[in-house]
């Protein structure tokens, strides 16, 4: 199995590679919220291979924002600091989470959250489409989302 490799623990504005068995992709850490826990924001550039490894460049700090358990895949292997980064985007302040769902899992309207504030849309505005969707996501959503080029825009 090999030694295991130090893990940095992440700062704010920290560029990572999270891997998936033969493939990776990059992250930046934007912090934690107080609520939903960490924060990051999935870099645009999709899927890479292994081999790709050698001629690593990060892309730019574009993509979208959503919460998954860094500071755990930290610790398990499962996402390694590759540069130490000072800028980064600030946590957004608003989110959307689902209100009413069919049966079908289609979102009907949506709890739009901002700051101490919350309204309800039945029909989300393009710039509404946007907004993070405020929920969890776990190392294999992760994948998947990444695998499709998923945005919060397609969900609405």
């Amino acid at each position: 199995m090999g030694t295991k490799q130090k893990t940095t623990k992440p700062k704010r504005g920290d560029y990572l590679k999270v891997i998936f068995e033969d493939q990776f992709a990059y992250i930046q850490y934007l912090g934690h919220h107080k609520k939903y826990g960490d924060v990051i924001l999935v870099l645009d550039g999709g899927m890479k291979t292994t081999n790709q490894e050698q001629n690593e460049t990060i892309p730019p700090s574009t993509g979208y924002v959503t919460f998954y358990p860094l500071s755990d895949a930290v610790s398990q292997g499962l996402a390694v600091v590759v540069v130490r980064g000072e800028n980064a985007i600030e946590i957004p302040t608003v989110f959307r989470r689902p209100c009413n769902v069919d049966r079908k899992g289609n979102v009907l309207s949506w709890f739009i959250d901002e700051n101490e504030s919350t309204k309800i849309v039945e029909q989300l505005s393009l710039s509404e489409r946007k907004i993070p969707i405020a929920g969890f996501i776990n190392h294999e959503m992760l994948r998947f989302r990444i695998t499709k080029n998923y945005t919060p825009e397609m969900r609405y």
